[in-house]
């Protein structure tokens, strides 16, 4: 009898703005949406499911929000993107996909650690002319 042992793939992921498909960069501002892709590799012929999940810390411990989307299924080794999140909150964040495995591949998670998120506001700045800027506007447009 022969004994043919799962493939174990590995998950890589790559989060993109939902604006243009591009590779983010952090940081990101309060009201950007992202979305996750992620590719198996070494596996074989993979089906099973993909979910995909935001933390508020890097060992993913403190769930914000599942993202996977409605249908995640893995097809001949293709997984489905996560759905889209839009950050409304400043602050840091983490995100994690998990592939559930099947008949010929071992389950694989991707590192906490690989897709951290930095949302930041806006910061506003005020430029103030020089006083002798200021006489000048005010002479122009004072009347008689």
């Amino acid at each position: 009898m022969v004994t043919v042992d799962k493939a174990s793939p590995t998950i890589a992921t790559q989060l993109k703005l939902v604006s243009d498909n591009s590779n983010i960069s952090n940081p990101i501002l309060v009201g950007t949406s992202l979305y996750d892709t992620a590719a198996l590799s070494s596996s074989y012929n993979a089906g099973g499911t993909v979910t995909y999940r935001i933390y508020s810390d890097n060992t993913c411990s403190t769930l914000v929000s599942d993202v996977t989307p409605g249908t995640n299924t893995v097809v001949a080794g293709v997984v489905p993107n996560s759905a889209n999140y839009t950050f409304n909150t400043a602050g840091n964040f983490w995100y994690q996909a998990v592939y559930s495995g099947d008949a010929n591949n071992n389950g694989a998670t991707s590192l906490c650690t690989s897709e951290p998120v930095v949302v930041t506001t806006p910061v506003a700045t005020i430029a103030v002319a020089p006083a002798s800027v200021r006489k000048t506007v005010l002479r122009t447009w004072s009347t008689p």
